[in-house]
């Protein structure tokens, strides 16, 4: 009797058989027969058709000789162990039967209803495992093979499942799974086989040291929400009735609704998509906070000459306030009659305390885009301005028109955190600040950083028009006219000295190349300002100097260019175009290859103003290109004193290394190579 591979064992059929021992033969046989195949899931069809007879032959096979039966006891089962066993074994009971010779291997038979014999399981030793499981001392009861004859699945002597490549059970690895007692519908593992990832029956998805489900925990944070509508403190623009994008009363909507949420005590108003028109500014109130649906979904268009948020005050501080993914547009600005004005702005607050601004996008504005003064504990964070100021008839010759804009000095403290803006177009500067109140100091104000911010395509990217300790670390000013500039800024200076250059700032670790003409400008010809440190900054091809800076008849002192990589500018890499400088250092900066305009050319560094006590050390003043620019290492022709020049390392300029034709008094000369 054969069998075709894959098909379900069957009892052997007796029909044919003339006597007992004849029928003995044929189990026997049977048995052999059976010892071929391991699991049998359920029985096929054809088996269903052989019942009819095997149940005839059952009564003959449970004649045979009880004396024959020969049987083995495992964990405290009775096995059949031969035909007589086979033929002693009642129906709905299991027999194994030994494979060849091993002592650890044997097929598992169940003897149904009916009497077919039934392969079930195949009981495998744990050393014949152990090579995919990384098992070593469990007693495995049983396994399943795929059709290569390798485990596929084990159960060990206490029920504990085990998958290839695992070195704990299947239960194991589910109780990490914590506070979910949910049967198991899906799980995933990671590198290590340790359960990370588990759906029960209802679909809910569980991490481990997650209380609960992913589920359960959303929807807990969507009550909490739903708590706080319930309690006012959320509201929505609809509700109040903003309908109408076209601009009929929405900022009455908006301000009687604001009111309404100042009076009980503050909340969050929500505006959703659309294109809100207002033809008047809408009032932020304390404790009031306005949320959009993105700043590319929820627009505020201002429709007259006037900004689209307005919070102008002489000395009180907005407070509290949030004003988060929005946009503003203002192409439909227009000018009042008598032409240009600075008030002409997507937002225009003064005195803000407490305040974040967060995801906004504010282009077109006819003055600056966020044009806010006098800030005290707030952020500016993730907001574009692009092409403000876009009424201002000149860039540098007109009030504000720029993307952020920050008036300083109304109180010597004023800490304002500004990073990761884009700011790009805008007529006058990318990000500026400039000294509009004179009030307790005459340099305003302290504690602002801005770090992390591009400013492209401006006049200038960055500005410091009164500052006292500006920290802008990591900012790309890259593309502009000038990439950072210290001067008075937009206004005309008053007769306290208002605005200035700011001073005692440090400038570190900033791209400032690519810029149409300086990396750096300062001047201070009109007002002066002292004590900068520029540390760490590319200030490469720029379409000037690297470095410029103008004193008039004002003095500079305390400044510090150190570090810096200064290269391939089209003029000096560094320049002290006049004026006057008291304790200056020039230390460890990489000058390289400037003077890229071959018409003018240009040198390393170049000091026409006179300079009182310094040092220009440890520069590396080279020209590497195969046809040279860089005309002298150091030359100019202002006076200096008391200065020491020691350890530059000149090579390849084009004409002398050093060339100084001012008057020198204690002027030393240290150890300079490629010069003495």
């Amino acid at each position: 009797m054969s069998f075709v591979d894959g098909e379900i064992p069957k009892a052997a059929k007796f029909n044919d058989l003339a006597t007992k021992a004849d029928l003995a033969d044929a189990v026997t046989a049977k048995i052999t027969e059976l010892s071929g195949y391991q699991i049998a899931a359920s029985a096929s069809a054809d088996v269903a058709a052989q019942n009819s007879q095997v149940a005839q032959n059952a009564m003959a096979a449970s004649q045979l000789a009880a004396a024959n039966a020969q049987s083995i006891s495992d964990g405290g089962t009775t096995y059949a162990t031969s035909a007589a066993g086979l033929a002693s074994t009642t129906s709905g009971q299991y027999f194994r039967v030994p494979q060849g010779t091993s002592s650890e291997t044997s097929f598992i038979y169940y003897l149904n209803n009916a009497g077919v014999a039934l392969a079930v399981a195949q009981q495998v030793g744990s050393s014949a495992l152990n090579a995919r499981f990384n098992l070593s001392t469990s007693k495995l009861i049983s396994s399943t093979q795929d059709s290569t004859g390798l485990p596929t699945l084990v159960q060990d002597e206490l029920g504990g499942l085990y998958l290839p490549g695992s070195t704990e059970t299947v239960q194991a690895q589910l109780s990490r799974l914590k506070k979910n007692s949910s049967p198991y519908l899906n799980l995933m593992s990671d590198s290590n086989s340790a359960v990370f990832n588990v759906a029960d029956e209802m679909g809910g998805i569980s991490i481990p040291d997650l209380p609960g489900t992913i589920q359960s925990n959303i929807k807990r944070n969507q009550e909490q929400l739903l708590n706080l509508i319930a309690n006012r403190q959320v509201y929505d623009a609809r509700d109040a009735g903003l309908r109408n994008e076209l601009g009929d009363r929405n900022e009455f909507i908006l301000n009687n609704l604001a009111a309404t949420v100042s009076a009980n005590g503050g909340g969050v108003i929500y505006v959703p998509k659309g294109n809100w028109g207002v033809i008047k500014p809408i009032l932020p109130l304390n404790g009031v906070s306005w949320v959009g649906d993105g700043m590319d979904a929820t627009i505020f268009r201002p429709m007259g000459s006037l900004s689209a948020f307005d919070a102008e005050s002489t000395a009180a501080y907005l407070t509290g306030c949030v004003f988060s993914d929005f946009g503003i547009d203002g192409q439909d600005q227009v000018t009042v009659t008598s032409g240009y004005t600075s008030s002409i702005k997507g937002m225009y607050f003064q005195f803000f305390k407490r305040c974040f601004f967060n995801r906004l996008k504010i282009i077109n504005t006819g003055a600056t885009g966020l044009g806010i003064d006098y800030a005290y504990d707030s952020t500016i964070t993730n907001v574009i301005t692009e092409n403000c100021g876009r009424l201002a008839p000149a860039a540098d010759g007109s009030p504000g028109a720029s993307g952020i804009g920050i008036g300083v000095g109304g109180n010597l403290d004023e800490p304002l955190y500004i990073a990761g803006t884009v700011n790009r177009n805008n007529k006058n500067f990318g990000i500026f600040f400039e000294w509009q109140q004179r009030t307790n100091s005459t340099n305003h104000s302290r504690y602002t950083i801005v770090s992390g911010n591009t400013c492209t395509g401006n006049y200038g990217g960055l500005g410091d028009c009164g500052l006292d300790g500006l920290v802008a670390i990591g900012n790309h000013l890259c593309g502009n006219q000038y990439g950072f500039l210290l001067n008075t800024g937009t206004l005309v200076p008053t007769s306290d000295g208002r605005p200035a250059p700011g001073s005692r700032g440090i400038f570190q670790g900033n791209d400032v190349s690519r810029n149409v003409l300086s990396g750096i400008k300062y001047d201070g010809s009109s007002v002066a300002g002292a004590g900068y440190d520029w540390k760490g900054n590319k200030i490469e091809d720029n379409g000037a100097y690297g470095i410029e800076m103008t004193m008039g008849s004002n003095g500079y002192s305390d400044a510090w260019i150190d570090g810096n990589s200064i290269a391939r500018n089209q003029l000096d890499g560094i320049r002290l175009v006049n004026g006057s400088v008291t304790n200056l250092d020039i230390t460890n900066n990489r000058i390289f290859n400037n003077g890229q305009n071959t018409s003018t050319g240009g040198s390393g560094i170049v000091l026409n103003a006179s300079v009182t006590y310094g040092s220009i050390s440890a520069n590396k003043l080279r020209d590497t290109q195969t046809t040279a620019t860089q005309k002298y290492g150091i030359a100019g022709t202002g006076a200096l004193t008391s200065i020491d020049i020691a350890e530059n390392h000149f090579v390849r300029n084009t004409t002398t290394p050093v060339n100084l034709t001012g008057t020198q008094t204690g002027v030393t000369f240290g150890r300079n190579p490629g010069y003495n």
